[in-house]
This record gives C-alpha cells, sequence and structure tokens, in this order.
C-alpha cells in the first residue's frame, strides 16, 4: 500500500455519505394515536382517530363510522385485508367500512407532520385540512 492516509480519507468519505442520509418518516408514527380535527368548519366537529389498523369517525365527539384501513404507495382497486396493519409507510389510506370489502376510500396524504394532516380524497377530488386536538 503506497498511501494508506489515502485509503483511509476515502473509506471516511464513503461512510460519511452512507450514515448522513436522512431517517425515513414513519407515516404509520405519524398518523396514529392522534385526534385529528378538520380545519374551517363553524357549525360542527369532525376528527379522526387512527389506530394501526382502523379509523374512527366522530361528529361532535359522536362517534359515526369506524373502518379498516392500510397504507399503500399505489391507488389500488380492491381492499387487501391482509395489508391492514402491516404496511408503516404509503403515500394514500386506502379505507374500508362494509363487511364485504367491496366500497374503498382511497385518500392521498398531502401533507403528514406531528400537528398537520391534509388529505385528498381520490374519488371525489376534495380535500381536507386537520391539525391534531389541542387538549
Amino acid at each position: 500500500m503506497k498511501n494508506p492516509i489515502l485509503i483511509i480519507l476515502l473509506f471516511l468519505i464513503i461512510g460519511e455519505f452512507a450514515f448522513s442520509q436522512e431517517p425515513t418518516v414513519d407515516t404509520c408514527d405519524l398518523l396514529t394515536n392522534k385526534t385529528w380535527v378538520m380545519d374551517d368548519l363553524t357549525d360542527k366537529k369532525i376528527s379522526s382517530f387512527f389506530t394501526s389498523t382502523k379509523e374512527n369517525v366522530h361528529l361532535n365527539n359522536e362517534l359515526i363510522a369506524i373502518s379498516d384501513y392500510y397504507l399503500s404507495n399505489v391507488i389500488v382497486e380492491i381492499f387487501d385485508e391482509t395489508k391492514v396493519g402491516n404496511i408503516r409507510n404509503g403515500k394514500y389510506i386506502v379505507c374500508c367500512m362494509d363487511q364485504t370489502r367491496e366500497q374503498i376510500s382511497i385518500y392521498e396524504i398531502i401533507i403528514i407532520s406531528e400537528n398537520k394532516l391534509e388529505l385528498r380524497n381520490i374519488l371525489q377530488s376534495t380535500t381536507s385540512k386537520y391539525t391534531i386536538e389541542s387538549d
């Protein structure tokens, strides 16, 4: 080896690039165990609470719907029950309320952070913005 310092320097540079990448955001962690309240409503309160497998929707603090859901990176046509609770990341939320698994709703995640959520309903082309419910 003619120049061990050059080889060590090369390994340090390669190691810096390998370990300097930002960690992946876990969509499930950002989405779950929070009460998301829909913004810009004056006469009613619509909120959603996600567990790792279910979405609970409330209207004025009364439960009105429960649906199974999973995250996906693609728009799907058929609800795949085997994916419920098994996918941590995705660009879409795929929901199904009925037992037949025929009627699904798909929401594109436009923005997700610790306290903001913006979803676009794929079928209706409507957008809803949410913030975390403050205590």
